[in-house]
Parts: structure tokens; C-alpha cells; sequence
């Protein structure tokens, strides 16, 4: 996935999308409308009004208290829920307020929930890896715990992008009290600097912001969580080519700029189903497996799998747990685990059973390189993709459905 950043023009209204998002967002998110707008109408499939939609971009605000940024967005986008009076209901007392203030999954258009500290981040990563294991079709163990390394280039996550809002802010003041790290030069390291195999490796986008632009306080703490003041509002919608007077305006610049997402979102869809049910028809067993695995469904048998009998004695829950979970993980290749290097410990272990690493890698159970090219038949959407497996070789189970698997990012 790419992004830009750079002014847009919306029917000769020149970053009037932008600017608006800033009115309807007030002190929350001010300087990432420009980065938003492109992303939404550039980047990604986001747009996706069809809620099931497999083959969509995924996306995670770690910073869940920024969650009116995305309220705005899935309203312009077309989120049938997401209605304008709905947009009113932020922080409100309202029964049927769709808009807290974190990110709530149970939302149209809200993948996890970021509301816990230091989540945001993990939960993005997990649904990275999580595409490339179905694309793969092997049962993993995940090494290590949550930790923000798990973002580097060594798994090789190709469909993770992370766009880094650096404005060096938090409720106590500067960023530097506490941290004085030069961010870029850690990602130089983690994720390499060889233009050439960087497709290969995820993508950070560090973003310089300034919280609370073009008010008073602007770039200081005082901007983190307090209210601007309705005089300070007023110059701020003046200065960006707004009514002072009115309020939650949208007006017909914007949502012609944003109008032509939905049907663009209904075309993926269409393609997408018709891949799909080619690929169905070609390898029925596959594609069930896929289409059990897209839904979370398991195996009609699976409690069958589970041991009749256990040990009489006391035993520890780590190893009851290895004891259940092991005959099943055997035979239903859709399980990934996190061990945090522990796995003889936790009794996490079965044979079969393979590390989740890139298919390059000498300890990967999958020998050929990556083809980083689309299948002639893939959709074109924005989220078009790379499959995981070498064609070219012998059509086992895994890279046949591997064919037809899309990651979810570029």
C-alpha cells in the first residue's frame, strides 16, 4: 500500500475534503486529514460498504481516542449506519450512539478495538499474518510476545503498512521527557534499506503532524485533551473557508469528492466473488477449506478430536490445555498460536506443527521463493496483491489455494 499526501483538488475546491474533516474531527485529529483523504481515495480499499467483503483493507487506529477521525471517514465513505446524526452522538449519552470514544468492533467498519494502550499496533500485525498463514495454508506457532520488533522486516510482511503520525506530543509535553529514539534510523535497521527487496518488507510511513493545527495551543500538550474554545473554532473554520456560524456542514464539494467510493467498493466485490467461484469450481475441496477458514468455521468433527481421558492426577492448566488442543491443531491446519519462545513449556506442540516464517527463510516448511506477482485472474482493486507460493512448481494442496488467495494489502 502507498499513500499521498500531497493537496488534492475536489471539483475546484481545493482540500476542502480536507479541512472539512478537520471542522467535524475539532481537536482530534487535526494535521491527519491531509494523509487520510489520500489514503481513503487513493490507497486502499476502505470503502468497502459490503461488510463481508474478504479481499478489503484492513485498518486499525491505534490511537482509539482519535475515533471521531474515523467516524467522519466511515460517514463520507458510505457507511449506512455511520449517518450524519450519528456523527452528533460522539461522547454523548445517546442509546443508540454508534460513535464512543474508542473504536468499538461491534461498529460497521471497525476491525478491532482500540481502546487498550499499545494494542493498535499487535492487532494490525495479526491480521498481516494471519492473511499470509491462510495464503500458505499451514498450521504456526508464533515466536515471541507482543512486541513492537514483531513489525520488522524478518517474517517479511509485505501486506502491514504502518503510518507512523509523529507529532512529538503527550499529555505531560514533549515526547523527548521520555524518549529521545530517532525512529527512522530504527526502521532503516529493522526493515533494511535495500530499495530493491523492500517490496518484500513491510512499509513505515513516519508522518511529521502538528497536534492541534492552526489553533492557539498548536503543537504543545495543552492541545492534547483540552476543548479550543468556540472563538478559537470560529478563526479556524475562517482560515479554511468556513461559516463560522454554521455547524456539522457537509457541503456538495465534499461529497462529490468521496460519492464514486461505494460503487467503486460493489466493482471489487463483484470481481472478487467471480475469482473466488472459479477457483471453487476448479478445486471444490479447496475452496470449501477456504470458504470454512474465511468464516471461521471448523471441521463438523472436530470435538471428535478431543481425548476421552486425562490424567487422574493434579495437572497443571498449561499442559491440560497442550493435552486438548494438540490432537486438534493436528488435523485443523487453520490454528495459529503464540508460544513467547516457550513452546515446550506451554505444551504447544504437535507433529506438523511450523514456525511462522517467510517462505525464504531456511526454517520455512515452504522451499519455494516468493512470486511477487499477481495471478493474470486476480480482481483489480486497490488491494490487489501478491500470492504466496511459486506456481511454477509442483500444485500441492497449498499452492493451488495460494493461487487464488489475496493478501489484503499491496
Amino acid at each position: 500500500m502507498t499513500i499521498a499526501s500531497a493537496p488534492v483538488n475536489a471539483n475546484g475546491g481545493r482540500q476542502s475534503a480536507m479541512s472539512l474533516v478537520k471542522q467535524l474531527s475539532k481537536d482530534q485529529i487535526w494535521s491527519c486529514a491531509h494523509s487520510a483523504c489520500s489514503l481513503q481515495i487513493y490507497a486502499s480499499s476502505l470503502e468497502m460498504v459490503i461488510l463481508d467483503f474478504f479481499n478489503r483493507d484492513r485498518f486499525v487506529l491505534s490511537n482509539g481516542h482519535a475515533s471521531l477521525f474515523q467516524y467522519c471517514f466511515l460517514h463520507l465513505t458510505g457507511y449506512k449506519a455511520m449517518t450524519f446524526e450519528q456523527l452528533k452522538s460522539y461522547h454523548s449519552d445517546r442509546v443508540d450512539a454508534l460513535c464512543p470514544g474508542h473504536p468499538e468492533i461491534e461498529n460497521e467498519g471497525i476491525e478491532v478495538i482500540t481502546g487498550p494502550l499499545s494494542q493498535g499496533v499487535p492487532n494490525a500485525v495479526g491480521l498481516a499474518m494471519a492473511t499470509k498463514n491462510l495464503a500458505a495454508l499451514q498450521p504456526a506457532r508464533v515466536p515471541g510476545g507482543i512486541k513492537p520488533d514483531l513489525v520488522h522486516g524478518h517474517i517479511k510482511l509485505n501486506n502491514l503498512t504502518v503510518i507512523y503520525v509523529n507529532n512529538p506530543i503527550t499529555c505531560d509535553g514533549s515526547v523527548d521527557l521520555t524518549n529521545k529514539e530517532d525512529i527512522n534510523a530504527k526502521m532503516r535497521l529493522w526493515l533494511g534499506g535495500d530499495r530493491r527487496r523492500r517490496r518484500e518488507k513491510p512499509t513505515f510511513i513516519n508522518i511529521r503532524t502538528v497536534i492541534g493545527l492552526d489553533s492557539y495551543v498548536a503543537g504543545t500538550a495543552t492541545a492534547h485533551g483540552a476543548a479550543f474554545g468556540a472563538s478559537n473554532v470560529a478563526e479556524m473554520k475562517i482560515a479554511n473557508g468556513f461559516n463560522p456560524d454554521e455547524f456539522f456542514v457537509i457541503g456538495k464539494t465534499v461529497r462529490n469528492f468521496f460519492h464514486d467510493l461505494p460503487a467503486r467498493g460493489e466493482g471489487y466485490v463483484r470481481e472478487w466473488n467471480e475469482l473466488v467461484k472459479r477457483y471453487a469450481a476448479e478445486h471444490p475441496e479447496l475452496g470449501e477449506e477456504f470458504q470454512r477458514r474465511v468464516h471461521g468455521e471448523l471441521p463438523a468433527n472436530w470435538k471428535d478430536l478431543i481425548p476421552s481421558s486425562f490424567p487422574e492426577k493434579p495437572t497443571p492448566s498449561r499442559v491440560s490445555s497442550g493435552l486438548v488442543f494438540n490432537p486438534i491443531a493436528k488435523k485443523i491446519a487453520s490454528f495459529m498460536v503464540g508460544t513467547a519462545d516457550l513452546t515446550p513449556s506451554v505444551n504447544m506442540s504437535w507433529p506438523g506443527k511450523v514456525d511462522f516464517q517467510h517462505v525464504s527463510s531456511p526454517i520455512s516448511p515452504l522451499q519455494t521463493p516468493t512470486d511477487m506477482t499477481s495471478p493474470s485472474s486476480a480482481p483489480p482493486a486497490a488491494s490487489t496483491a501478491t500470492t504466496l507460493a511459486d506456481t511454477s512448481t509442483t500444485e500441492s494442496a497449498n499452492t493451488l489455494l495460494s493461487r487464488y488467495v489475496m493478501e489484503i494489502s499491496r
